[in-house]
């Protein structure tokens, strides 16, 4: 079921060096089971490469990458360019407590980059343990 949309990033990506999610958004990421990720990239003067990782982390200081690359796709010069991923957690395995986005690019050349996660909650049950 689909619970919430989340702007995870609205900003330029300078250069290679990597850039996080904001921390605000630590706790709400991590949330929910499910996180499908959009983003759409414009303004790059060469070719490149965005890929993102979702990290978590139990206390919010150490974090770990969770799935490397939910994101990941070639951005073209002079063109609006959408990629898409998706990531789910494991059910005999879940996340830790906080979550965050880590973004790079592949080239040294900025390039406006927003990123939207749509959350999911497959976990929801009535008391008991069972599905509603």
């Amino acid at each position: 079921m689909r619970h919430k949309r989340i702007l995870v990033w609205d900003a330029v990506v300078p250069d290679t060096t990597p850039v996080f999610s904001s921390m605000e958004l630590h706790d709400l990421l991590g949330l929910y089971d499910q996180l499908t990720f959009h983003a759409v990239c414009d303004g790059a003067s060469v070719s490149n490469t965005l890929t993102c990782d979702l990290m978590h982390s139990g206390d919010g200081i150490w974090w770990v990458t969770e799935t490397a690359a939910v994101l990941s796709g070639s951005i073209a010069t002079n063109t609006t360019n959408h990629i898409q991923g998706a990531s789910s957690d494991n059910v005999t395995q879940q996340g830790l407590a906080f979550r965050r986005v880590k973004i790079t690019l592949s080239v040294a050349s900025p390039v406006h980059v927003k990123i939207w996660a749509l959350a999911h909650d497959q976990s929801l049950r009535a008391p008991g343990g069972s599905a509603p």
